[in-house]
């Protein structure tokens, strides 16, 4: 069952991972800023439309998790390992500047 504070709950957490400008984000959606806004902040449960959410699955945006809090496995595996690769590359870099010659 969806609940839509929830799924707000979700979409402003996608903002913030956006970078945190609701307006930008409306923007790459095809929506109005006040629209997302409107979206945001009523407690209509119909105000969650099929425009933010094509948008947000353009973005790339998992809609699965947005509607239900549910990651896809794979992609929690993907996270994992982008984790540990950009702490891999990290301590790459820290080696080479060891190894560096003066």
């Amino acid at each position: 069952m969806m609940k839509h504070k929830e799924i707000k709950e979700r979409i402003r957490e996608v903002i913030k991972h956006e970078g945190g400008n609701a307006s930008a984000l409306a923007r790459r959606c095809n929506l109005n800023p006040n629209e997302l806004q409107s979206i945001l902040h009523t407690e209509n449960k119909s105000a969650i439309n099929q425009k933010l959410m094509i948008g947000l699955v353009e973005m790339g945006v998992d809609i699965n998790w947005v509607l239900t809090g549910k990651m896809n496995e794979w992609e929690i595996k993907a996270k994992k390992c982008e984790e540990k690769l950009t702490q891999l590359l990290f301590y790459i870099e820290q080696l080479e500047r060891l190894l560096k010659p003066n």
